[in-house]
């Protein structure tokens, strides 16, 4: 019964994955399989206590390094060594870090820590994100031995002696109580970190949040040694009306539940633990033929067999079969998917899995026989051997690659300036010009930056020619220069402060720049939070409140009159954005009509649209004549892209900044018409507590 539960939890998982649409609450599998980590693991540890009255930490973690480390560290390296194939080589210096933290089970707090978020990341999805959930579980399997030690210890010393032979409720009682404790201490700590309206990916991930589902099959294994069976008729009756009830309900949430709900975090995934728990205590103490039909069922307890392999298997088929790599989408995508998920648990289960799961030989060593800690001591050194090879492995397929270039941001370029008597704001005629270049990461992958990586490197190449435009590339990433908190992906969030505090204004004066180049667009394209209430991007009050933030960006920098030039960028067509999808061009083309707006109000400004540089054909082929990619995420360009393209670039950039020079003040009657006049004098908010 419990592996058909099992087989259902990681079905809910792999659809929530793969059509999230459609099973929009499939993440609740992983409580699934948390609530029955807990009961299954504390079972086993308190019969051991019984029939021996010692337990084996040696013993202990053996059966978990058997059932779950070899098909791990598979997953990581062959995860590693396709990416290693498939992916462009700048994705590697991330990666090393996320591999090694899924082989050391950190892989949680590793997330945690570097702030990427559950629901949306920036950039390409990594193979073993996933893994965060069995760091929760190798957490507390860490611990989980040494409490049980305490307990005894403490119940021992309670007595004034040391029992010969503990009886099994006295250590139940005593877990129970600690775990009714832990899961009320986790569910506190869930609540007060959860922050309504903002991304919950924080507490979703922590160990800390997390053990509560643990700590409540913990409790359930503990009630199961306390409350003996009683086969009694109308007792089944109820639990067999409960078991169908729960169940009910928890296909309900599979179908229905949202990752972002904050009922979630406050209490609900606290009840929804305690909903699996009593599911499992009707389902094995009271079955009947429904729920034997559906969980007793021969696939479903296959896929319950093979549920482990398959969790692991499935998330890096999703991230490398993905729409760009495949060609296709919908449900031929899905059906590749679950193809290709199928036959790698296979081969996982047969080959790795299953001849691993359990030592050779007929039967298991005594625990605590001389043959049994030898057993362990060789299989702990086993595991630490593979362990190593798995690191090796990793360090040799990430080696990142050389970032080249010799021009340091940390100094503004040098060129032979010609004295000149033009007027203020006019171009000489000779060639090069010096531009400031400031935005956001398409702007540094513009200007040369190469590949996004984090931390932002602080040095670049210029792809231009440097005897018509000689660059200083200071744009940062990511970069919104209005200060209000932002709805991303149905969440608000406060707003980045990249931009901020930059030193643009210090650039300006060191370098003393003919021409400004500004472009920052996808992160500025969200809704905003502004005093109190949400202002919708493209409305009149954004577009006011927006042309303001612009204003107050290039003010300061234009003391020396240097031509202005605000690139309008090409349309993106990466996934990974919520408003880089098809759908939302429409955000980005009017973004590129703001910057028009503004330059016609603005003396020395001047606009260019990029999209008939990069994308002079539809579609566009994102490809050079040596058919290497320009955008290698529909996004940020590449370096042989930018070689590609930064002739055309330099070139319009030149006659923009020559062709404007001091024109008369144009009124924009459209901005005037347009927007409210009544729109309030807005000030930075902090985000809603």
């Amino acid at each position: 019964m419990l592996d058909g539960l099992r087989g259902l939890a990681v079905v809910a998982v792999v659809l929530f994955h793969f059509a999230p649409d459609q099973v929009p609450g499939g993440f609740l599998g992983v409580d699934v399989f948390f609530v029955l980590s807990g009961f299954l693991l504390t079972s086993l540890v308190l019969v051991e206590h019984h029939n021996n009255s010692r337990i084996s930490l040696s013993g202990f973690w053996n059966r978990r390094i058997r059932r779950l480390l070899p098909a791990a560290l598979a997953t990581v390296v062959v995860s590693v060594g396709i990416a290693f194939i498939v992916e462009p080589d700048y994705t590697r210096s991330a990666l090393r870090g996320e591999a090694l933290a899924a082989i050391t089970y950190v892989a949680n707090w590793w997330t945690i820590g570097h702030g990427q978020s559950y629901a949306s990341s920036f950039g390409p999805q990594s193979p073993v994100a996933h893994f965060w959930s069995l760091a929760v579980e190798e957490q507390f399997y860490l611990l989980f031995p040494f409490l049980i030690l305490g307990l005894v210890a403490l119940i021992a010393f309670a007595a004034k002696r040391k029992p010969p032979r503990p009886e099994l409720h006295r250590l139940s009682i005593a877990l129970l109580i600690v775990a009714v404790l832990g899961t009320l201490a986790s569910a506190i700590a869930m609540v007060v970190i959860h922050t309504p309206g903002t991304d919950p990916s924080r507490e979703y991930l922590g160990t800390d949040t997390r053990a509560q589902t643990i700590f409540v099959g913990v409790a359930l294994a503990c009630i199961w040694y306390l409350v003996p069976r009683r086969p009694d008729s109308e007792t089944r009756k109820s639990s067999v009306a409960a078991a169908i009830a729960i169940l009910t309900a928890l296909l309900l949430a599979f179908a229905f539940a949202d990752f972002r709900s904050d009922w979630l975090y406050q209490g609900g995934f606290t009840i929804i633990a305690i909903g699996i728990a009593a599911l499992i205590w009707v389902l094995a103490r009271h079955s009947t033929p429904m729920t034997n039909h559906v969980l007793e069922s021969r696939p479903m307890r296959r896929l319950g067999e093979v549920s482990y392999g398959l969790y692991l298997w499935h998330w890096p088929v999703m991230v490398f079969l993905n729409p760009q790599r495949t060609g296709i989408d919908g449900l031929a995508l899905f059906s590749l998917r679950v193809l290709v998920t199928a036959v790698a648990t296979t081969v996982s289960f047969v080959l790795i899995e299953r001849p691993l799961r359990r030592p050779r030989g007929s039967t298991e060593p005594l625990t605590g026989s001389p043959e049994a800690r030898d057993r362990n001591r060789k299989l702990l050194r086993g595991w630490g051997t593979a362990s190593l090879a798995a690191v090796l492995c990793v360090l040799i397929l990430t080696v990142a690659p050389v970032v080249e270039g010799n021009a340091s941001t940390s100094s503004p370029p040098t060129t032979a300036q010609t004295v000149v008597t033009t007027r203020p704001g006019e171009l000489p005629a000779d060639l090069p010009y010096t531009a400031l270049w400031i935005g956001d990461s398409v702007m540094w992958t513009l200007g040369g930056g190469g590949p996004i990586v984090f931390p932002q490197p602080s040095s670049y190449t210029s792809p231009f020619d440097p005897t018509k435009l000689v660059i200083w590339n200071r744009a940062v990433y990511p970069c919104e220069i209005l200060r209000y908190p932002s709805r991303f992906n149905g969440l608000l969030r406060a707003h980045n402060s990249n931009c901020d505090n930059n030193d643009w204004a210090i650039a300006t004066g060191l370098l003393q720049p003919q021409i400004i180049v500004f472009s920052a667009v996808v992160s500025d394209t969200y809704d905003r939070y502004i005093n109190g209430r949400l202002v919708e991007f493209g409305t009149p009050e954004f577009d006011q409140i927006y042309l303001d933030a612009l204003d107050r960006t290039i003010r300061p920098l234009t003391g020396d009159l240097p031509q202005i030039v605000l690139l309008d960028q090409p349309l993106p067509f990466t996934v990974y954005e919520p408003n880089g999808r098809p759908s939302e061009n429409w955000r980005v083309i009017h973004m590129g009509q703001l910057f028009r707006r503004y330059a016609a109000s603005h003396a020395r400004v001047s606009v260019i649209d990029l999209k008939p540089i990069v994308c002079p054909t539809d579609p566009c082929s994102n490809r050079t004549p040596g058919d290497e990619a320009i955008r290698n995420d529909g996004l940020h360009f590449t370096q042989a892209g930018m070689e590609f393209l930064s002739p055309a670039i330099a070139d319009a950039i030149i006659a923009a900044a020559r062709s404007t020079g001091i024109p008369p003040v144009v009124v924009d009657t459209t901005i005037s018409e347009s927007v409210d006049s009544t729109v309030p004098e807005t000030q930075p908010v902090a985000a809603p507590q």
